[in-house]
């Protein structure tokens, strides 16, 4: 009996767990600037990789709803990542399971694959452990194979409760302000060599740092 409790819980949770992101999403104030060279009607005219901080990402997500797309987003192929891949493609998002611990490769791979058909892909550098803002080689890999462009962005949510985790996740209480805060894109030269990549991964990480520092500043 427990564990059919266990098997009927797992199934319901995504789902109800989607329903409260939306609802909960729904309430929030967003502000979005830097973004304007981004879109064009409402919409995004080419695939691109949107970059930020593993913190952002539940107030990302609930702020997003409804606001552009298709996004494809990267999830852990371990059993813990089921139920979050669920509810994620219950909001609406696509999903590829892999991780930079592993298939990190074939991740890359997949998600090059979702920006070829059109479809923009969201990529969190300092996921899926740590540490806290520091910047892996995935989005520089990303954009040298697929020659698209990275936008990077920042949000910041007042009120707001911070998890006790590794990443400090924030979540949005109710009601919340949300403020996102976009940079300006760029791209990898399909000529870079490891000095210039080297480069382009310092750019990137200041400007997450950055922005996050703006979107504080005006929570």
């Amino acid at each position: 009996m427990l564990r059919i409790l266990r098997t009927v819980g797992v199934a319901v949770a995504p789902t109800l767990g989607a329903l409260l992101i939306r609802a909960w999403g729904a309430t929030l104030r967003v502000r979005v600037t830097g973004l304007d060279h981004v879109r064009t009607g409402g919409g995004i005219p080419e695939p691109t990789i949107f970059v930020f901080w593993h913190d952002h990402l539940l107030a990302m997500i609930m702020a997003l709803i409804g606001r552009g797309g298709p996004y494809t987003v990267m999830i852990s192929r371990h059993p813990d990542g089921d139920p979050v891949a669920l509810a994620v493609t219950r909001l609406g998002l696509h999903v590829v399971r892999a991780s930079s611990t592993r298939g990190g490769l074939e991740g890359i791979l997949a998600l090059a694959g979702a920006l070829k058909d059109g479809r923009s892909v969201i990529m969190i550098p300092d996921g899926p452990k740590g540490p806290r803002h520091t910047l892996k080689e995935g989005p520089i890999v990303l954009a040298h194979r697929s020659r698209c462009r990275i936008v990077p962005i920042a949000l910041a949510a007042s009120p707001r409760w911070r998890a006790g985790s590794w990443d400090r996740l924030q979540v949005p209480l109710p009601f919340a302000r949300v403020t996102i805060e976009g940079g300006e894109p760029f791209r990898v030269p399909a000529t870079a060599d490891a000095s210039a990549r080297a480069r382009v991964h310092a750019r990137l990480e200041s400007d997450l740092e950055n922005l996050t520092a703006r979107a504080e500043s005006g929570r």
